[in-house]
């Protein structure tokens, strides 16, 4: 389940020694001397692993694309496992940093977490580099009288950053309707948090930007062009609100960077899986030359190669079903919100049963609901909190793409119709089995005829059970 995910972008002046560097300080570090790595001593290898089974830290190194990974695990009493990734891509000055946790075993944990600590040394050691004029920070930047344009810039959408901004107004008694230290401290990396310096500044920031600015207490949330719309919570005096209205912002601001579709090198089974594909290239080469040398190696290496090449297959496809199983499992147990709806017995995979849920009620909205009803209020809630990715309409596509002018399965059709779930076993005919579930069987006949179509029936007839 991930639980914090940012993209900071980096100065020249942290070099790959310097970056190790700083993890190793991270880790010596910690608050908790249970979660010290103890007596590492560094002896400048870019791929290594310390610690033990039950908390380590590995730095791998992808040179091909100038990139350094780190790994830092924690295995909680054998049921809980908590991962920190740190992703440093050298070439595009740019690191990735996420914190997730995964389950062993059925588990229930608090959902309480704090950002990694490493971003307010990256901060404080001066190697990010600012978000447009806007520092990245763990620290509010307070808006005086001179920095108004800024703020009304951003409010007139006549200016964006990479990060969410989160502007907080003073209350009517000129005070911080929440602790705008410990909010700065909480969202470091991934917000910007912007605070009214004091109450008098009103009248102007509402000039600059035509009284859409937040204020009497009230906080806006405002997030890069393109992606969600402005939010606003609204300041209440009851006692401990405060509180409340924090963990709201908080929530909705992770939840919006958790969303963001990341590049597979700036995640950890990523780059791992970059570097076995990398290793697998180079050993093919190898493979070849042999051949070139002496013919009775060639059978040996072609059958190395592709056994290598199905492994890296079969972990691919793993992967993606552990991914999808944690997603089920933080929906059905470990939201920071209550949720809509629990899974029932059917496997979730890649985001399908989510998927087909939002399709219905985008259909129905698009089917003539009626607009000002509870009903079409509540459905478009859901939707506009939900993203409609189309999942389903992309693998249906894409089955349609594989088999048009179906002739048999070649190797390559083989590999990706694997991709998309299927298992594939072969008789007289090729039995299809979505993500092995014998209620989702398919055949296709091995000597397809031009003239019939009774391959185009099977093959819709493969899409409408699988899909």
């Amino acid at each position: 389940m991930l639980l914090f995910s940012t993209l900071l972008p980096i100065k020249p002046s942290l070099t790959p020694d310097a970056f190790i560097s700083l993890i190793l300080d991270w880790n010596n570090g910690h608050t908790h001397p249970e979660n010290i790595i103890p007596n590492i001593k560094w002896n400048g290898e870019k791929n290594i692993r310390y610690g033990n089974e039950s908390l380590w830290l590995e730095i791998r190194e992808y040179a091909k694309e100038d990139i350094l990974a780190v790994r830092y695990e924690k295995n909680q009493d054998n049921r809980v496992y908590w991962d920190t990734d740190y992703i440093m891509n050298f070439r595009e000055r740019k690191m990735a940093v996420s914190l997730s946790r995964s389950y062993q075993s059925a588990y229930s944990a608090g959902t309480e977490f704090s950002t990694p600590h490493f971003i307010s040394m990256l901060a404080r050691k001066g190697y990010i580099e600012k978000d447009r004029d806007l520092p990245i920070s763990n620290k509010p930047i307070q808006i005086t009288e001179k920095a108004i344009p800024t703020l009304a810039a951003l409010i007139n959408g006549e200016s964006e950053y990479a990060l969410p901004v989160v502007y907080v107004s003073k209350t009517p008694l000129d005070e911080d309707p929440v602790d705008t230290d410990f909010l700065a401290s909480r969202l470091k990396g991934v917000a910007h948090v912007l605070v009214e310096s004091a109450k008098w500044l009103d009248a102007g920031i509402r000039r600059q930007c035509g009284s859409r600015n937040e204020y009497n207490g009230a906080i806006g949330l405002y997030f890069p062009k393109g992606t969600l719309e402005h939010k606003r919570f609204y300041y209440n005096a009851f006692d401990g609100t405060d509180n409340q209205t924090m963990e709201s912002v908080i929530r909705k601001i992770i939840q919006f960077s958790n969303q963001q579709k990341i590049d597979p090198l700036y995640t950890w089974d990523g780059v791992v899986n970059s570097i076995l594909a990398e290793s697998s290239r180079q050993q093919e080469t190898r493979f070849q030359q042999v051949r070139n040398e002496s013919n009775d190696l060639i059978q040996y290496a072609d059958e190395e190669i592709k056994n290598l090449k199905n492994t890296i297959q079969e972990l691919l496809i793993q992967n993606n079903r552990l991914k999808s199983e944690n997603e089920g499992l933080r929906a059905r147990q470990h939201s920071a919100q209550t949720p809509l709806l629990y899974y029932g017995k059917e496997s979730e995979y890649q985001g399908e049963i989510r998927d087909k849920v939002l399709e219905v009620l985008t259909e129905y909205l698009s089917n003539g609901a009626t607009q000002g009803t509870r009903r079409y209020d509540i459905i478009r809630d859901i939707l506009d909190s939900n993203p409609y990715e189309g999942i389903l309409k992309k693998k249906t596509e894409a089955v349609r793409s594989i088999l048009t002018n179906y002739k048999g399965l070649t190797a390559k059709t083989r590999q990706e119709l694997m991709r998309l779930g299927f298992t594939i076993e072969e008789g007289s005919h090729y039995k299809l089995l979505y993500l092995g579930d014998d209620r989702y069987i398919s055949i296709l006949s091995k000597t397809p005829s031009e003239r019939s179509s009774g391959d185009k029936n099977a093959i819709s007839q493969l899409i409408n059970k699988t899909f």
